[in-house]
C-alpha cells in the first residue's frame, strides 16, 4: 500500500496519497511490521508535506527518521535520503562545515574577505 501511495505522490495526487498511507500505517501497525510501519510513516510524511500538511508531515517524519536511525533500514536511507538522513549527522556536517570555514578565513554574511587563505596555506 505504501508503494502505491508514492506512485500517487509522484502523479500528483497527494491527497489520495495520503489516504492510502494512513490506511497503510494502520495495517502495518496492526500487524506489527516493523520496517512497513516506518516506510508507511516516510510515505505519510512526503504526502502530507505535499497536501500542505506540515505539522504531520513533521511528526511522521520525525517517527520514521528515529525508526531508521535504532532499526537501520538501509534501504530507506538510499531510498528517502532527503526525508530519513540522520538529523545529528547534518547537523554535525553543517557545525564541522562552518568551522572550517572560519578557520580558513572564508567570508559569510556577505561580508569581503579580508584575510583568506591561500591555496598553499589550506595545503
Amino acid at each position: 500500500m505504501a508503494t502505491r501511495a508514492e506512485l500517487l505522490l509522484r502523479d500528483g495526487k497527494a491527497s489520495r496519497a495520503q489516504e492510502l498511507a494512513i490506511s497503510a500505517l494502520e495495517t502495518f501497525t496492526g500487524s506489527r511490521t516493523r520496517y512497513d510501519i516506518t516506510h508507511a510513516r516516510v510515505t505519510l510524511s512526503r504526502a502530507a508535506l505535499a497536501s500542505g500538511q506540515e505539522r504531520l508531515a513533521v511528526q511522521q517524519g520525525a517517527l520514521a527518521r528515529s525508526a531508521v536511525q535504532v532499526m537501520g533500514y538501509g534501504l530507506l536511507c538510499v531510498l528517502y535520503l532527503e526525508d530519513v538522513f540522520d538529523l545529528a549527522g547534518r547537523i554535525d556536517g553543517a557545525l564541522t562545515a562552518y568551522a572550517c570555514g572560519d578557520a580558513l578565513g572564508v567570508p559569510w554574511e556577505n561580508r569581503l574577505a579580508a584575510n583568506t587563505a591561500s591555496p598553499g596555506q589550506i595545503e
